[in-house]
């Protein structure tokens, strides 16, 4: 990094500059948000990814042509070409391809031991949010207390770990397709 860059590099706040998170760090009542950045330093693979895999494994079908593979995959949204991809999978009696490829997909490359940035995180607060399906994080909970099955107006309790996408085991609780977003 040249020393231009290090001049953008801004100093982070101090927590004291913010009391009111200061207090609920202290009081173990803050809620921490974890996205996919998290499973995605593991090695778990990102959305394009799995969404180029599942293409390609349409083309392997022969589910779709060359040409169709190449137009699908110029779409910038990776919801809506795994939703294309899930109901030609699904009208084809070929959806068991697309959980395999899920669950692959949700694999962290690297050995998840007590060295990981779960630890970290964990060490922040008791009650987590995810939109995660992976399991990276879920040894640190019973399985009661990993919530995915949101039919029941539920308050965020300490000790939890939402799935807010539902979770890998869990497969009709998935939130993957346009349709399961719009209705989760």
């Amino acid at each position: 990094m040249s020393k231009d860059n290090l001049k953008e590099i801004k100093e982070l706040p101090l927590l004291e500059d913010y009391p009111a998170l200061k207090d609920a760090l202290e009081n173990r009542e803050l809620v921490i948000f974890i996205g996919a950045g998290v499973s995605r330093l593991l090695g778990c693979k990102s959305w394009d990814d799995l969404a180029t895999d599942l293409l390609k494994k349409c083309l392997e079908l022969k589910l779709i042509d060359y040409y169709e593979f190449e137009e699908i995959k110029k779409y910038p949204e990776q919801k809506k070409k795994i939703s294309i991809v899930y109901e030609l999978l699904k009208e084809n009696n070929a959806i068991d391809n697309f959980y395999n490829i899920f669950e692959k997909a949700l694999k962290p490359e690297k050995n998840i031991n007590e060295k990981t940035i779960y630890t970290d995180i964990a060490r922040l607060a008791d009650t987590f949010v995810t939109t995660n399906a992976d399991e990276c994080f879920d040894n640190r909970f019973v399985d009661t207390d990993l919530i995915y099955d949101f039919t029941q107006e539920d308050k965020v309790r300490p000790y939890k770990l939402y799935h807010i996408h539902g979770m890998q085991k869990h497969k009709d609780s998935l939130v993957f397709t346009v349709n399961q977003y719009l209705n989760r």
